[in-house]
């Protein structure tokens, strides 16, 4: 292209777009947040990981209670995801899968085929 446009980026977006168009924007928007909880709780289970088998480790900031306390201090948070994924319907769950198997696709993609454009 004469202007160095993305051609594969904005190829890439329409059809997403084009394949979200065809659910309602409520389906669209708690597959947002079905994929939001899923992160959440992986960044949960990271850091009471992280206290658990790392606990002296220099951080930038440290929550000023025990493993114990950690663990009460995420349960709330996962226990609305969890609600959150289980109060998602079937076609939704449909969509995260497909969206989570896409990144996993994007990820293996960029890491193994296209070491040419990792930045240096």
């Amino acid at each position: 292209p004469k202007f160095d446009t993305p051609v594969v980026s904005i190829s890439v977006c329409f059809l997403c777009v084009s394949l979200l168009s065809q659910f309602s924007f409520r389906e669209i928007l708690v597959a947002d947040n079905l994929l939001y909880s899923l992160c959440l709780l992986l960044e949960l289970a990271a850091m009471v990981k992280l206290r658990v088998s790392r606990p002296n480790m220099t951080r930038p900031f440290r929550i000023p209670t025990s493993t114990a306390g950690v663990v009460c201090l995420v349960a709330c948070p996962s226990a609305l995801c969890l609600f959150i994924m289980y109060s998602a319907g079937a076609q939704v769950w449909g969509l995260a899968v497909c969206v989570v198997l896409a990144g996993c696709g994007v990820f293996f993609i960029n890491e193994r085929l296209v070491p040419a454009y990792r930045a240096v």
